[in-house]
């Protein structure tokens, strides 16, 4: 009775604003939906929840099918609709990655043709187990564009949903997520490296894009063996560990070099997209290796 309350509440709060409605739910601070013994169970009780989220719907806005809603098959909820939850043609799929970047399920041949469409929840940062991964943006156009484009190609094209925490140290990426979505076809996975020089041109000039862009995609590169903020988690050979702050040591004077050459109305810009992360990442991979290695 207080669920539904609080759920009729705020639908009629939300009148007249341009919404999406998630329906179903999930148990407290992204755990597992509470009160039910089994799976079967968790299903009959989740299709009673979207028919009381429906009627709701109906009452305060209008005919459901008019309405804009999505199902977030994530984590549980993936294993629940695997297991036999029906959604209302209408809504949308939104599927989701693996917190990682990879996306878990792509939409069948039925399921690409739902009234609703599909779409899909991608984590740029990531908050919760095993790994969190928030103080650094380091996913490279060649991975987002390979992982968007193949979802994309089947089918997700409603709705695209990027989690970015705090957007500080994601605008590049994000914008890049942005221009896929207004043009898929703006950046195929194998043309994707060239993005940073191209990023780099618009933001700092052309003069110093390749260097910019060359800084940009060593990063990533070293990111995508291990996430700066993974660091700790990680066991590379001893030749490895060395590499890698031998790596991030060239691309700090890297940096430093081209820091010199960028004008003073853009050093802030260059501090906050190239110098805090590069060095950042650098400084704490250098220090977790060393203590590793004494």
């Amino acid at each position: 009775d207080v669920m539904l309350k609080y759920w009729a509440e705020r639908v009629g709060q939300s009148r007249g604003y341009e919404a999406i409605y998630n329906i179903s739910s999930r148990g407290f601070q992204d755990a597992p939906l509470l009160g039910y013994d089994n799976t079967a169970d968790a299903v009959k009780g989740l299709t009673g929840m979207i028919a009381d989220q429906r009627k709701i719907i109906q009452d305060s806005l209008g005919a459901p099918a008019t309405i804009p809603q999505m199902y977030m098959p994530y984590k549980e909820a993936l294993d629940l609709y695997n297991a036999g939850l029906e959604i209302p043609d209408d809504v949308t799929l939104c599927w989701v990655d693996d917190n990682f970047g990879h996306i878990r399920q792509l939409p069948n041949a039925d399921e690409q043709k739902r009234s609703g469409g599909n779409g899909v929840y991608y984590h740029l940062s990531y908050l919760g187990t095993p790994a969190p991964y928030l103080w650094l943006s380091s996913m490279s156009p060649a991975f987002l564009s390979y992982e968007l484009t193949k979802g994309y190609d089947n089918g997700i094209k409603k709705l695209w949903v990027f989690n970015v925490g705090d957007i500080k140290p994601a605008e590049a990426e994000l914008e890049f997520c942005m221009d896929l979505a207004w043009n898929i076809n703006s950046w195929k996975p194998q043309d994707a490296i060239k993005y940073s020089q191209h990023w780099a041109a618009k933001t700092f000039g052309q003069e110093l894009a390749d260097e910019i862009g060359s800084i940009k995609n060593e990063y990533y590169a070293l990111a995508n063996a291990c996430k700066p903020e993974l660091i700790n988690r990680m066991d590379f050979t001893n030749a490895q560990y060395n590499e890698r702050v031998s790596r991030y040591e060239k691309l700090i004077d890297r940096v430093e070099a081209v820091k010199a050459q960028v004008p003073s109305n853009n050093q802030d810009a260059f501090f906050e997209l190239i110098e805090y992360p590069v060095e950042g990442a650098a400084n704490m991979n250098i220090k977790i290796i060393r203590a590793k290695q004494s």
